[in-house]
């Protein structure tokens, strides 16, 4: 889990995905007698739907990882950089074996393809300048 939230009567484990429908398998045993809680598995934006279900699952702790097999939304196909989210490298499993097939796409990668006009520079001179090109 990348981060987890707790309200009053509500355990949130946040996941880094968004915007798709998800059945959760119950879990009708907690791996070496771990403790079951009721938690409700969330993506990280504020969307209404963004809502993986609710589930007795293994109490999350910090550095779990959470699989969600067979849900194409969040591959690359329809991967999507919303409200500047950083794009996660995607992973592929065979049995024991895994090996990144597309490497992470970094906010400042994003930035990096982004250019300010300089007419809405807040320099004076840049502005200066442009006004003189303009009249020439």
């Amino acid at each position: 889990y990348q981060f987890r939230l707790t309200e009053i009567r509500r355990s949130r484990s946040v996941v880094p995905g968004a915007q798709c429908k998800v059945i959760l398998q119950g879990v009708n045993e907690a791996p070496d007698g771990a403790k079951l809680t009721e938690v409700e598995v969330v993506g990280p934006i504020c969307e209404t739907g963004d809502t993986f279900g609710r589930q007795f699952l293994p109490e999350p702790g910090e550095g779990d990882l959470l699989a969600i097999r067979t849900a194409g939304a969040y591959g690359a196909v329809m991967a999507s950089a919303y409200n500047t989210r950083a794009l996660v490298p995607e992973v592929m499993v065979n049995g024991a074996d895994a090996s990144v097939i597309r490497d992470r796409i970094s906010v400042d990668d994003m930035l990096s393809r982004e250019s300010l006009p300089d007419w809405l520079s807040d320099d004076e001179e840049v502005r200066g300048q442009e006004q003189k090109e303009a009249g020439d």
